[in-house]
């Protein structure tokens, strides 16, 4: 009984570090998206800006 208590303990020590690794590398991937879509957002309201002086 103690050894099946370890090993359950033990996947359970892995799975948390795993669902540590996919938030961060889920974190980053948002962060990367926010920056690309403001990036492209200003981008897009630049041309606008260029274009309508009129």
């Amino acid at each position: 009984m103690a050894a099946v208590a370890a090993a359950s303990a033990e996947l359970l020590i892995i799975g948390w570090y795993i669902f540590r690794v996919l938030l961060q590398v889920f974190r980053y991937s948002l962060q990367k998206l926010a920056y690309t879509v403001s990036r492209t957002g200003r981008q897009v309201l630049g041309e606008r800006r260029q274009r309508a002086p009129n």
